[in-house]
């Protein structure tokens, strides 16, 4: 957030993409800097904020975190903020998945950007075979060109 944050935020201010962004951008800059770019970057995919992130207090426990709030089963950012009607400050973060708090201490994925490249073994047929090439999203490729366009015009 500290190195990409500013460029995204000014990125945003100067080329509002949707109703939805200009709507978070009127409500003014009340809000920390990492929760305001998630504001604007779901605000871009016209996605809701509660779709991945729940606020909580932030005295909160991870047992306080599953009692007190309704927790889906796809994962949440749960985030431990002060302040109000004013001034948001993230304290704390958590991620909820499948109503639970989870805690990561080793993660290693069979799955995803962050398994092991080459071959692996397949889980339908058990054989082994080289794995796929996973591609980012059409939408995000063109937010991402967009910004280092910006960036490179903002120099």
């Amino acid at each position: 957030m500290e190195e990409c944050g500013r460029s995204i935020k000014e990125f945003f201010m100067k080329i509002p993409t949707n109703k939805e962004v200009e709507d978070v951008l009127s409500n003014g800059d009340t809000n920390e800097m990492g929760l305001r770019i998630l504001q604007l970057l779901m605000a871009h995919f016209r996605e809701d904020l509660t779709g991945l992130v729940r606020l909580a207090d932030p005295f909160f426990t991870a047992a306080d975190v599953e009692t007190t709030l309704t927790l889906p089963a796809s994962p949440r950012l749960i985030l431990l903020v002060s302040g109000g009607t004013g001034q948001v400050t993230i304290e704390r973060w958590m991620i909820s998945l499948e109503g639970r708090v989870m805690r990561f201490i080793g993660i290693n994925p069979e799955r995803g950007t962050k398994a092991a490249q080459g071959k692996v073994v397949s889980k339908k047929s058990g054989r082994i075979v080289q794995k796929k090439s996973a591609t980012v999203n059409t939408h995000v490729s063109v937010l991402i060109k967009k910004l280092m366009d910006f960036e490179w015009d903002f120099i």
